[in-house]
């Protein structure tokens, strides 16, 4: 997920690499070297920290990568308000909700859960509906799914 803010891509001569996929323009970071003895060549370790933005390929909308390996990136403030889908997908929730009510769920989890009980059925119901995709980015489900 990008966030919705720019930042200047980074100058690091050698270590940032752009690569056009689809209509957008990704950036990469190259991190690290390694050497394989059977290849004898070095095979480079890269990671996605951005998407260019627009026409300007200075600028870039970074993603959480990015504060990883740049930390010192001075970045707007926060919202004062949570910032969502403007149409939530709830058909899948209210099923979930209606399965865990009848069977009691919640209240046997409480007893062991506690205050988190909510969270581990929102990650519960997470899982069920992208049936474990390991591609699947929590942050961009929240983004449009409900929570209870």
């Amino acid at each position: 997920m990008f966030y919705d803010f720019e930042v200047p891509v980074p100058d690091i001569p050698g270590k940032i690499i752009r690569r056009k996929k689809g209509v957008s323009i990704h950036v990469e970071y190259q991190y690290s070297r390694v050497y394989n003895p059977q290849k004898k060549y070095n095979v480079p370790k890269r990671t996605v920290i951005g998407k260019i933005c627009g026409d300007d390929e200075s600028i870039m909308f970074p993603n959480e990568k990015y504060l990883e390996f740049f930390p010192d990136t001075i970045i707007p403030e926060v919202r004062p308000f949570a910032y969502r889908s403007c149409s939530l997908r709830i058909g899948s929730y209210l099923v979930i909700s209606k399965v865990m009510e009848e069977y009691q769920i919640a209240q046997m989890l409480r007893k062991w859960l506690g205050k988190d009980c909510g969270l581990f059925l929102d990650l519960v119901a997470f899982s069920i509906i992208t049936e474990d995709n390991a591609g699947m980015y929590y942050p961009d489900f929240a983004f449009c799914h409900p929570f209870a």
